[in-house]
């Protein structure tokens, strides 16, 4: 069997050779026809390339020959493994060749060109058409485009839409997609169109919105495909080896290692298959990913407010600064509410509240310009209103409006709101104080006295928790001190002496009383 293979693999080896110089004679015999002797030198250097090539190839069959030859000698096993060599090296020579071979073609073809372009045969110079560019697979070559391209759009859902057609019109498809929704909508399409129309592809979806970035990527994977495919032939062969040897095997124990060896050899072909198999699909179509999103919007009202002195219907308006001006009591002033929108949508529905004032809608105000029902972008609403200033004002000022697409008006999104807080300064000086004074003073203070009671109240109710603890401590420290006392009072009295006896006093009998009779007498 072996010898078989061997012998089919020389005639093979041999065969290659014998065309190749065939391929060589032929290219020569057609340069010595054209005549020239600059294209001459250039394809015979190359022939004299693919000769030593080929015989390069010859000598390295031969050699692998013999290594086979002696392996064979010595060990079946090792045989195998030289004729895996010798296969490996005869397909990394013949791509070498067929490059070699490929410049002199090329060569040979550019030279009748220009033959034919000094004759004035040239058709493609006289109509005035450019030659068509060869891809990559009339190269001969194994390429794997991919792209990557970022667009901004103003509806994510409608291109996302129009770039499925564009991909269908060339013939492509979606590999996957995933699209997400809410205030910032965004989608990522994966496709998959054929090479010759990636180019085509790239430029059409550019073409959807604004582009903002854009990826290009080529592969050449030729001798990955190349190497992929040798060793699958290879290991295909080595398989097909240990099957018949497990066919011919009469011992146990080596039909169990052969079984394993043909184990390990069919997972790795099948790994490679699939390797190859992946490669080809990348190979065979190209990837495009489509990231679209959604132009940002942003929406935006700018309030100022003016001021001048006067009523004239806001003709006056837009005044001067309101920080700018010192009125004095009872001057007549006229305020300008300046509106403008410096976002990217319509709004509608504008109205301008000033809470001091009492201004709650638009038809408390008098209209100077504007329309306040549709307010686009970069346009100015312009109101007035009419007052007589005694104090000091601090003004609370505030506009909203509603976002519409500036054909319906529908809203499209969240309100839109916009506040300042300018302050009309008074002369006080010139003002005379009076009972609104009084009571305003009186107010104040009574207000400064509830503050206070507030806050002692805050301080002293936490604190009546713990008054029953402050009694009962202090009274047991009272009792303490009053026994305390006792005990001195009863100590001291113990060890004073006692007092002294007093004797009793002695009776002394009474001098005995005089009777009447010797009264009388």
């Amino acid at each position: 069997m072996a010898g078989t293979a061997k012998s089919t693999r020389n005639t093979g080896t041999r065969g290659r050779a014998v065309r190749l110089l065939a391929i060589v004679a032929t290219l020569m015999l057609v340069v010595t026809a054209c005549g020239s002797s600059a294209q001459l030198t250039s394809v015979t250097d190359a022939a004299s390339d693919a000769a030593d090539a080929a015989g390069d190839a010859v000598e390295v069959a031969e050699s692998g020959e013999a290594m086979e030859e002696e392996a064979m000698e010595d060990d079946d096993a090792m045989a195998e493994e030289v004729v895996v060599s010798g296969e490996i090296a005869a397909t990394t020579v013949a791509p070498a060749l067929a490059e070699s071979v490929a410049p002199a073609d090329e060569a040979t073809s550019d030279g009748a060109d220009s033959d034919r372009e000094a004759d004035g045969e040239n058709p493609t110079a006289s109509s005035g058409q450019t030659p068509p560019t060869r891809t990559a697979a009339q190269r001969g070559r194994e390429i794997i485009y991919t792209a990557s391209v970022s667009v901004g759009v103003d509806d994510v859902e409608d291109a996302g839409a129009q770039a499925a057609q564009i991909i269908e019109d060339v013939g492509g498809f979606i590999s996957s997609q995933n699209t997400t929704g809410g205030a910032e909508p965004r989608s990522q399409i994966t496709f998959k169109v054929d090479p010759e129309n990636f180019s085509v592809a790239l430029e059409r979806l550019a073409g959807i919105g604004e582009l903002r970035n854009q990826t290009v990527s080529t592969d050449d994977v030729t001798e990955r495909v190349v190497d992929l495919s040798s060793r699958i032939e290879v290991t295909q062969l080595g398989v097909n080896r240990l099957r018949e040897a497990m066919e011919n095997a009469t011992d146990l124990e080596d039909f169990a290692r052969l079984e394993q060896l043909l184990l390990a050899r069919e997972s790795d072909l099948e790994v490679m298959r699939g390797t190859l198999r992946t490669l080809r699909d990348r190979i065979d179509l190209a990837t495009i990913t489509l990231v679209l999103e959604q132009d940002r919007v942003t929406n935006l009202l700018a309030l100022g407010v003016t001021v001048y002195e006067g009523h004239d219907k806001g003709i006056g308006c837009p005044g001067g600064r309101v920080d700018s001006r010192v009125f004095e009591p009872g001057d007549a002033v006229t305020l300008c509410f300046d509106v403008r929108n410096d976002g990217d949508q319509t709004l509608t529905g504008v109205t301008i509240t000033e809470t001091v004032l009492g201004i709650e809608s638009n038809d408390d105000l008098i209209p100077v310009f504007g329309d306040a029902s549709a307010l686009r972008p970069g346009q100015t609403l312009l109101q007035a209103y009419e007052l007589t200033v005694e104090r000091d004002r601090s003004l609370r000022a505030g506009v909203t409006g509603l976002p519409t697409d500036g054909v319906t008006d529908d809203v499209v999104g969240p309100a839109v709101r916009s506040a300042t807080t300018p302050v009309i300064r008074v002369n006080e000086d010139a003002v005379d104080p009076g009972f609104g004074d009084g009571f305003g003073a009186g107010a104040a203070l009574l207000s400064a006295i509830w503050v206070a009671v507030k806050v002692v109240s805050g301080f002293i109710i936490p604190l009546l928790v713990l008054l029953p603890i402050f009694a009962l401590g202090y009274w047991g420290i009272r009792r303490l001190f009053a026994a305390r006392r006792a005990r001195k009072q009863a100590k001291r009295m113990e060890n004073q002496p006692p007092p002294p006896r007093e004797s009793q006093p002695q009776t002394v009998p009474a001098a005995p009383q005089e009777t009447g009779s010797d009264e009388s007498e």
